[in-house]
């Protein structure tokens, strides 16, 4: 069987599981926070427009590489240039446009780079629905021996509740369409999705390939999940995770079971502590060996008092006890937000620096100069952000109009309406507590927060960690 593999780029408020990939909202939303902590750092105030890394040399830090962000004035980036560092200066090397429809809603986004004479060597183009719901994405990546783009299509379907049905991938050959690889979403009552099946294109038919299936409880925490594969016209379970929760329903411990010449065989297990307050203060991984189960690694993380991680060290067990491998410390300004970020690797018995990550911020009026007022549509970030269990809301109407704004999670499913009313023009502003609509209280993870009006839309994304 042939398979093509792309990378999509979708815009943040569509949910999407990749060949399978599952997305709890505990497991990849530790993901998002780990990779991405010091990219989800707004406020209404500050807006992210500079990020340095640099490398230690052992004697001091020297400038790497360098990213530089311009937004409009919806506060929608419009604008990234990648710079490294030579010798004694900044060359720009790849930068990233996108452009957006009267709605905000994101239409193109492109990438040029100084290696080929900077055309656009990737291009994505996105269509929306009557409900500004992406409907279809094309990617074009150039290709520079054939001296032409390699064309793809990701087409979607929905279900009522908005929940994405179905995508199909094509690729473009010949000037025609040529399907490739489809996935199915079946979803329960609750709208958590229970199944997800790949598909690839062979005979002029769709063969299965692979199937995914997913268990909640009552409070719709996700408890087990299950890979399947398509062998001899029958599905065969590959391997499975389980999952356990304490009363606040946080993740406590995931277990993984793999099928070894048709017995079921343990295979890794991981567990998660949390302090008083709700933040995670341990994860450790640990793996079976037989029927004897090892120690892989732990990481500890420390906050300070406004609930932001201050400290990560990553242990590994070795010579049977452990030892340490890596520490990130992060440092914030006056009012909360991330401004710097080293990293460290534990090398004799010392900590010894390795890269630094430095956020630069500017004030939002200072971005749009006399431009904010109560004449524009503005849906500001969030603040805090991340934030536990509070975070404060303001958005701007230029006129009286029936506004609706609700936070939808990762999967596409709405969580709180906050306001579905008519609201007079000005500055409104609201605090959320972290709940959902039914009273409780929601789970670590990324929440898409949308602002309506019959004229336009915004969004913006929040990140809750307890």
């Amino acid at each position: 069987m042939k398979k093509y593999w792309v990378i999509l780029f979708f815009p943040i408020f569509l949910f999407s599981i990749l060949n399978g990939q599952n997305y709890n909202h505990l497991k990849e939303s530790l993901d998002l926070y780990n990779k991405n902590i010091g990219e989800i750092v707004q406020d209404f105030n500050s807006i992210l427009i500079e990020k340095i890394i640099q490398n230690w040399n052992e004697t001091d830090w020297i400038n790497f590489t360098k990213t530089e962000i311009k937004y409009n004035l919806s506060e929608l980036k419009e604008e990234e240039k990648e710079f490294g560092w030579d010798n004694s200066e900044w060359n720009e090397y790849k930068r990233t446009s996108y452009i957006y429809n009267i709605k905000n809603l994101l239409i193109e986004m492109f990438v040029e780079e100084s290696f080929l004479n900077w055309i656009k060597n990737l291009v994505v183009t996105y269509v929306y629905d009557e409900q500004d719901r992406v409907s279809e994405t094309i990617v074009k990546n150039w290709n520079q021996d054939q001296n032409t783009y390699i064309i793809w299509k990701t087409l979607f379907q929905y279900h009522s509740e908005n929940n994405v049905s179905e995508e199909i991938l094509q690729r473009y050959e010949n000037e025609i369409w040529i399907n490739d690889q489809r996935t199915i979403y079946n979803y329960d009552i609750n709208k958590n999705i229970i199944e997800n099946l790949l598909q690839y294109w062979e005979n002029n038919n769709w063969q299965n390939y692979t199937r995914y299936n997913y268990i909640f409880d009552e409070d719709l925490n996700l408890i087990q999940s299950f890979q399947l594969e398509w062998i001899n016209s029958d599905w065969d379970t590959l391997n499975t995770h389980s999952f356990l929760y304490n009363s606040n329903k946080q993740i406590i411990e995931e277990n993984r079971q793999v099928k070894q010449n048709g017995i079921w065989i343990k295979a890794s297990k991981k567990s998660f502590d949390y302090d008083e307050k709700g933040n995670l203060i341990i994860q450790m991984f640990q793996y079976w060996l037989d029927s004897l189960l090892v120690n892989g690694n732990i990481n500890y993380y420390e906050f300070n008092t406004d609930g932001r991680i201050t400290q990560e060290i990553e242990k590994v067990w070795r010579n049977d006890g452990w030892e340490n491998d890596s520490k990130v410390n992060y440092e914030y300004d006056l009012n909360g937000i991330l401004i710097q970020k080293i990293h460290q690797n534990w090398i004799e018995d010392v900590w010894e620096n390795t890269i630094k990550y430095i956020y630069i911020y500017e004030n939002v009026t200072g971005i749009k100069g006399n431009n904010i007022s109560i004449n524009n549509f503005i849906l500001s970030y969030n603040y805090p952000n991340p934030f536990n269990p509070m975070t404060v809301i303001r958005f701007c109407l230029p006129e009286a109009n029936k506004v609706t704004l609700v936070v939808y999670d990762m999967l596409g499913r709405e969580v709180v309406r906050l306001v579905d009313c008519f609201c007079d023009p000005g500055w409104h502003e609201l605090s959320w507590d972290g709940q959902d609509s039914k009273g409780i209280e929601v789970p670590t993870g990324l929440y898409i927060t949308k602002l309506s009006t019959p004229l336009e839309t915004k969004v913006i994304r929040m990140l809750m960690i307890k």
